[in-house]
């Protein structure tokens, strides 16, 4: 359970001369010519991976223990059911990262992974308590093992984070760590589960995970991997990669120099006082009732893309996100600004992990520069009781501005 140090790792490396056969007690094989920096440390400057440890690892192995428990072991649900939800659902802006339907050779193999990737897997388990949340009762002792691990995943992608909130991140750990090992004590607790315990310690000395993880290394090597299928041609493939990169990264630099990265899409010009929006909603952000503004029907901004219908998070308040939903999309002056219609957050529903809304008659508008997170997101219906009712589902925990 601890961390090393620049000084045990020395340790160790100088044991090497004395005994090297017993190296499988510390770990150590050999030396490292980075140890023999002045200012940089190999234990303590080594950060760790989220997207592995988490969306390809733990989240994935628990996400299986469960769904065999309570498919195959206690049969509260049935795996056509849970497929059927699966395709069913709707997903809204998450809609291209939807994940697959589950076999039932996946659950009774002896693979710890349900065969997702990282996105996929995000998706699923954001949505999961939704998919299941009527089915299978609140106090359903593996149901809270994955609602204390959702917990921990929220605060990891976490890309602003308060001390304390590390602090609370250890407690949510050591909480699932016993639960787990209570609740599977056949099944053995895998390295990146184990990897969790150092996370807090790594956070408060090199900040939030979404800084250093490796979904953005993944996401730049998709782009090479797509160019790959689509040329047909390995004869000296990395010369072709490599070209085709330059060419990109030149292509991205003199749009980058020539306009914002803001891409507009097809929409009409008009005059913001012919609009059913009362005048003080424009002039609240500075827009001239009697000059001609483009209304597109979307904008992708840095890769995101806002259509109407999308929610964004406006403010939190009292711990809790206020929301609106887009109506419409305003584009001048180079500045994309949203008229929404805001959101009433009713509540924080723990056993589906979601935020239960409603909707109000109040038209405000907010710059895009202004939101309080960037990521568009949707209101979603859950299955059997939760029908009734509209919640919306976090990337992660938000810090109030």
């Amino acid at each position: 359970m601890v961390l090393r140090t620049r000084a045990s790792h020395d340790a160790d490396c100088k044991q090497l001369t004395v005994d090297p056969v017993n190296a499988h007690v510390t770990g150590v094989y050999r030396d490292c010519s980075l140890s023999q920096l002045k200012y940089f440390s190999i234990p303590e400057s080594v950060c760790p991976d989220s997207m592995h440890d988490c969306l390809e690892g733990c989240l994935q192995y628990e996400l299986k223990l469960f769904l065999r428990q309570v498919i195959i072991v206690d049969k509260l649900v049935s795996l056509r059911e849970l497929n059927n939800r699966i395709l069913s659902f709707s997903y809204g802006t998450d809609n291209k990262n939807k994940p697959q339907p589950i076999s039932l050779d996946r659950l009774q193999s002896k693979e710890k992974k349900l065969g997702m990737n990282a996105s996929q897997c995000w998706c699923f388990a954001r949505y999961f308590c939704l998919l299941v949340g009527d089915l299978v009762d609140g106090q359903y002792a593996y149901l809270a093992l994955i609602h204390i691990l959702l917990d921990i995943i929220d605060i990891l992608f976490a890309p602003k984070l308060t001390l304390s909130m590390t602090y609370r991140l250890e407690e949510l750990i050591s909480s699932h760590h016993e639960l787990f090992h209570k609740l599977f004590p056949a099944d053995s607790i895998i390295p990146k589960q184990h990897f969790l315990i150092h996370y807090p310690a790594k956070i408060r000395n090199l900040g939030p995970c979404v800084q250093y993880w490796c979904m953005r290394f993944e996401s730049k090597h998709a782009s090479a991997k797509e160019f790959c299928h689509l040329i047909r041609n390995f004869r000296n493939i990395c010369k072709s990669i490599a070209y085709q990169q330059q060419m990109q990264l030149c292509v991205d630099w003199m749009a980058f120099n020539q306009s914002t990265s803001v891409d507009v899409g097809p929409g009409t010009a008009v005059l913001p006082c012919t609009l059913s929006v009362p005048g003080i909603v424009f002039e609240k952000v500075g827009i001239p009732l009697f000059e001609e503004t483009y209304i597109p029907k979307y904008v992708r901004i840095n890769g995101s893309k806002y259509t109407t219908n999308c929610i964004v998070v406006l403010a939190v308040e009292c711990d809790l996100p206020v929301f609106g939903q887009i109506q419409l999309i305003a584009y001048a002056a180079k500045n994309v600004t949203f008229v929404v219609q805001k959101l009433h957050t009713l509540t924080y529903d723990t056993h589906l992990h979601a935020y239960e809304v409603s909707g109000t008659d109040e038209l405000t508008a907010v710059c895009y520069h202004d939101l309080v997170d960037w990521h568009p997101l949707s209101t979603h219906v859950g299955f059997g009781n939760n029908r009734s009712s509209e919640y919306v589902v976090l990337k992660y925990e938000l810090l109030a501005h």
